[in-house]
């Protein structure tokens, strides 16, 4: 008959260098990202939509700027979307991390060519914790 013995664990220590986890940090915040479902509620019988590629999210301070990943169910800007009838556009922008020290931002479409920015939220959008919105214009 053999004896087993249970064998006591020994705790390890594992030391990770200060600029390598603030890489990781940085690496985890690149990751992350902010949604924005939108409908578009055309007021008209023909109405045209696009989204320049410019679009950003500004935040409050007007200190960051999250730049468009992806967009969905719309064009880039010069294409248009033609919406008939007094109809809904729904569509999806997918923008880059915002710091997690912002509480509230702006949508704003940058014009690069007349040298303005619209906002196309005229309010503040409260930051969740999910950093998925759903907005109407």
């Amino acid at each position: 008959m053999s004896k087993e013995f249970k064998k006591k664990a020994k705790k390890t220590t594992i030391k990770i260098a200060s600029e390598l986890l603030t890489q990781i940090v940085k690496i985890n915040e690149q990751e992350a990202q902010v949604i924005i479902h939108c409908t578009y509620n055309c007021k008209s019988k023909i109405d045209f939509l696009s989204i320049h590629e410019n679009a950003v999210l500004q935040d409050e301070n007007f200190i960051h700027k999250s730049n468009l990943l992806h967009v969905s169910n719309i064009t880039i800007y010069p294409e248009l979307v033609k919406i008939r009838n007094k109809k809904q556009q729904q569509f999806t922008l997918v923008f880059s991390a915002l710091p997690k020290d912002v509480t509230t931002f702006h949508l704003i479409q940058e014009d690069d060519q007349k040298e303005k920015s619209t906002e196309l939220t005229e309010f503040f959008i409260d930051r969740n914790k999910t950093d998925v919105y759903h907005l109407n214009f």
